[in-house]
């Protein structure tokens, strides 16, 4: 038997401290528990989040499963990669879907009340930048960064594909009224109205000076259209039907529902006649800027612009006075459309004054206002407008922002005689750090883990994930920082003995000694001149080691018990004292001891690193190699290696008996940042007491970890999961797991599994992820000049449900000869069971999978499928589902089906017309049954007119109608 290596296996096993996705919208829904507070979903990383705004907490979390796509699968093969990002949420309410798009172009629809996972779609190459429900819920449009628009079916998993776009594509929105028209706009400039029935483009809006980053129907009949670019002004356009270009079968007509049917029948060129878009003019925002997002309310009255910096109200006021003169001017002329277009977007009001940049809006429900209360607030703001030229009723409705400070805030705003005020603020949902989280580390014992980041230190348990204590980092001069000015900024933190206390390090030389039993900062003290940038324990937890990159010395430091007197006796603390300086030959950019206590390993700025020995602080060894300095020194548990990680991306494994380079380790594509050794667990190679721990994980910017074998020089696995670099990894003392912060604010962590890692599995895994990567950018090199096809992705998910077809047809097919060979007894078995087998296993499947299967089938094997569905369609088996996968299969094989199929494609499509035929009859059946039921229930209900209930014989000439339309149903029905 082969030789395998086995080694502890770690997966992503939570990830916290993410309130809101900077590149993901959220949306304010309504609670069908208390309708009188509305949830807020935002997508935070892998999770879409349902939060409570009264609570702040998780009400619900939509996370993608980690399953294999075919059912009868022999078991889940374990997943390279985590999950893809949550890029974009939609909902529609009358359906209770919430759709999730991700950024690797799939799309999940989930039962908002329940969790349940309803259908799953793969139809971009890449993110999800927009999603958008029609009326009745049974149509999704979809946007992605590769410029397609995706129309899919909800009940039916299927959908196709809408071409035309030169760049990513911003928004789509259904139009109900134009006869199911879809309306996307996109970043090269151009708004596209297309026609869903005969899928192709009939109208085209320019005008735009650059990309338009959103739109939004308003007014009453939702026929005025705003847009928002890239300069600081919203278009406004009306849409209409022109009656007089319309055919001669539509002027006759004048139900709105029937000339939108009629409408549907034009051709391209008529359509575009008959859809006219007038540009009204343009309306300059109270904001300078782009257009961020637009968000308006249900019944289209108001509309929310997220837009940058916001003008003074002088501005205003002087703008305002300018327009004021110009139709003072024009009096006796018509209005010019500015000024048209002004009258129909009316400024209700802003809010400004957001601690950080705004990202998205969201409004909530709508309601009747109590008392309308006054109050206004720099650099991001809300423009509030007033989507018609009518006066409205008082309103009071939310108004949600998504911050780029990791935080949702919720404003309750009133609405009356056309302007918005701020009745009062809401609460605010912060989870966790307002910034990029900068250092982490782990408690002796395991059962806590401390992050930091420029103004916060947080302390989380691990067992529940709760933040138990936030400390925010004092200026200089006492108190809190408000300058801004970087003096009340943390660089770095560790736990000290006994986990009551942790040493911080800050951005102006100080080091602050934080009580962790009552959340305060017990001393500080003015340890370097320049930023802190080192700062470890001793391995004997006898001090302290810290440095900054302005100073050539690093500072040792040992911890003393001080007594004060207190309330009811005295009182014991630990403090720091410095104990002597180590005077360098450059800046000191990272610091580690040797888990015996024995040498103190410091990284230089000249790209060296100087081995000492901790009692008398002389050189031991000098060490070369690195082309940057080393950025992080981990030691192993013998204290005979050191792993140093630098800039230029390698990490150097030294012995430290004699200081020799013994193996150069590459993979990461970008800077390392920390690396440290874990404890393995008994059972594996090098966990034994005769030898050291040499299991090694690293981080760097190229948002990656890494495990290495530090003994046999061999790369492990890589673990992917962040979005942004990885700053730093901290290990538990157990090696049960360790965690991990990046740029984006997440702490991720990866728990150790029962299950081992086999390293020969996991290079096939590796094969199998750059085998899909190759294919997904052959993919997108590839060009389809169709304007329109069908939704499916050739990817590694589609070729293993291309392998798991052919194994079902191999199985029909053995199954097949082995029933129609005869017996011992000379007689022939003839059972129907193979293709019963075969039917079910087709049935199992979801549509999209076998799309995806069939788009991969390799053409050789074309035939093959098609004889299994000719004996399926013969045996009346899954008619639905035969007609289903014959379509598939003439879209993605008809030239190879053409040449080789012959005879077995003459008789299939015989067969197949009776299965539609029969499908047909049935579904008529259906029809006529319901028509049927629909007549019984009116009869059931006091429906005649009030002038026939005073007359009897008006009763009774209404029943018998009913009763022969009744007879005359059944006797359809039963002919039928």
């Amino acid at each position: 038997m082969p030789v395998t290596h086995e080694y502890p296996r770690y997966t992503a096993d939570s990830r916290f401290g993410l309130t809101a996705s900077p590149r993901c919208n959220i949306l304010a829904v309504s609670d069908p528990v208390t309708r009188h507070r509305p949830l807020v979903l935002a997508g935070a990383a892998e999770d879409a989040i349902a939060w409570n705004p009264v609570t702040g907490q998780a009400a619900r979390k939509f996370r993608e499963e980690d399953d294999d796509d075919f059912a009868d699968e022999e078991a889940a093969r374990p997943r390279l990669r985590a999950g893809a990002v949550v890029a974009r949420l939609a909902w529609h309410a009358g359906a209770s879907a919430l759709a999730v798009g991700y950024s690797d172009g799939w799309i999940r629809l989930y039962n908002l009340w329940t969790g349940e996972l309803l259908v799953k779609f793969c139809g971009h190459k890449n993110a999800v930048s927009s999603m958008a429900f029609n009326a009745d819920g049974s149509l999704l449009a979809a946007g992605g960064m590769d410029s397609d628009v995706t129309v899919l079916r909800i009940e039916g998993e299927s959908g196709f594909r809408l071409q035309g776009h030169s760049n990513a594509v911003t928004k789509v929105e259904f139009l109900e009224q134009w006869s199911n028209c879809l309306l996307s706009a996109s970043k090269d400039g151009l708004m596209k109205f297309w026609n869903l029935d005969i899928r192709v483009c009939f109208k085209t809006l320019t005008g735009h000076p650059g990309e338009i980053w959103d739109f939004a129907l308003i007014g009453d009949a939702r026929d005025l259209l705003v847009t928002g670019s890239c300069d600081n002004q919203l278009r406004l356009w009306r849409l209409s039907v022109q009656d007089d270009r319309a055919p001669e079968a539509k002027r006759a007509q004048t139900d709105a529902a029937k000339e939108a049917e009629q409408l549907a029948l034009l051709q391209p060129a008529d359509l575009e006649d008959a859809l006219a878009a007038e540009f009204l003019g343009s309306v300059a925002k109270a904001t300078k800027g782009r257009t961020h997002s637009l968000a308006a309310t249900a019944d289209g009255r108001l509309l929310c612009v997220a837009s940058g910096t916001a003008v003074s109200n002088a501005e205003q006021r002087t703008r305002l006075k300018q327009r004021q003169r110009k139709a003072a001017r024009k009096a006796g002329a018509d209005r010019p459309s500015r000024l048209a277009a002004e009258d129909l977007l009316k400024p209700a009001g802003m809010l400004t004054g957001f601690p950080a940049k705004l990202r998205w809006p969201a409004l909530g429900p709508v309601r009747l206002a109590e008392q309308p209360a006054s109050g206004a607030s720099d650099e991001a703001s809300v423009d509030a407008a007033q989507g018609s030229n009518r006066q409205v009723e008082a309103l009071r409705f939310e108004c949600f922002v998504s911050l780029a400070n990791n935080s949702i805030l919720s404003y309750r705003l009133s609405y009356s005689d056309g302007a918005v005020t701020v009745d009062s603020l809401g609460s605010k949902i912060s989870h966790g750090h307002e910034g990029p989280v900068r250092w982490a580390t782990v408690s002796s014992d395991g059962l806590a883990v401390m992050t930091l980041s420029a103004g916060q230190l947080k302390l989380w348990r691990f067992s529940s994930l709760a933040c138990l204590l936030t400390i925010d980092c004092p200026s200089s001069s006492g108190g809190e920082d408000q300058s801004g000015s970087g003096s009340g900024q943390m660089t770095r933190c560790v736990f000290l003995p006994g986990d009551r206390y942790a040493a911080v390090g800050t951005a102006d030389g100080r080091l602050l000694l934080c009580d962790l039993s009552d959340g305060r900062v017990a001393e500080q003290l003015q340890a370097h001149s320049g930023p802190v940038t080192c700062l470890r324990q001793l391995s004997d937890s006898s001090g302290l080691i810290s440095g900054s990159s302005g100073e050539r010395q690093a500072m040792q430091w040992r911890y003393e018990i001080s007594r004060a007197a207190a309330q009811g006796g005295l009182s014991s603390r630990l403090g720091l004292l410095l104990a002597r300086s180590i005077a360098l030959d450059d800046c000191l950019a990272s610091v580690c001891s040797t888990p015996d206590a024995r040498l103190l390993c410091c990284g230089l700025l000249d790209n060296s690193i100087r081995v000492l020995f901790t009692d008398s602080v002389r050189q031991f060894l000098h060490l070369h190699g690195h082309s940057q300095p080393a950025s992080a020194l981990a030691a192993s548990s013998d204290s005979s290696l050191l792993a140093s990680g630098s800039g230029d991306r390698t990490i150097r494994l030294w012995g430290l008996q004699f200081g020799d380079c013994q193996k150069i380790l590459r993979g990461h594509d970008l800077a390392i940042a920390d690396l440290a050794f874990v404890p393995m667990p008994e059972g594996f190679e090098g966990a034994d007491s005769s030898s050291s721990s040499r299991l090694l994980v690293s981080c760097g910017a190229d948002k990656c970890l890494r495990l290495w074998d530090a003994g046999k020089f061999r790369r492990v696995a890589a673990l992917h999961g962040h979005q942004s670099a990885v700053a730093c990894v901290a290990v538990a003392p157990t090696g049960d797991y360790f965690a991990s912060v990046d740029q984006d604010g997440s702490v991720r962590t990866w728990q150790r599994t029962e299950e081992p890692l086999v390293l020969e599995e996991q290079r096939e895994l590796e094969k199998d992820a750059q085998f899909e990567e190759e294919m997904a950018e052959q993919q997108a090199e590839a060009t389809d000049s169709a304007a329109s096809g069908l939704v499916s992705r050739l990817s590694l998910q589609s070729v293993r449900g291309a392998e798991a077809l052919l194994a079902a047809l191999e199985r029909w097919e053995t199954d097949t000869d082995r029933e129609t060979k005869p017996s011992s007894a000379g007689v022939s078995g003839g059972s129907n069971k193979p293709l019963e087998s075969l039917g079910s296993w087709l049935g199992r499947q979801p549509l999209h999978e076998l799309e995806q299967a069939i788009s991969a089938l390799p053409a050789v094997h074309a035939k093959r499928l098609l004889a299994a569905l000719d004996s399926l369609a013969a045996g009346g088996l899954q008619p639905e589902r035969v007609c289903r996968c014959a379509c598939l299969l003439l879209s993605f094989h008809f030239p190879c089906l053409a040449v080789s199929a012959g005879d077995t494609a003459a008789k299939f499509q015989s067969r197949l017309t009776a299965c539609g035929n029969g499908l047909t009859d049935l579904l008529g059946f259906n029809l006529a049954a319901l028509r049927i039921l629909q007549s019984m229930a009116a009869e059931q209900q006091p429906d005649a007119p009030a002038a026939e209930a005073a007359d009897g014989s008006g009763v009774g000439r209404a029943k018998s109608k009913r009763q022969k339309k009744r007879q005359k149903q059944i006797f359809d029905l039963r002919t039928v």
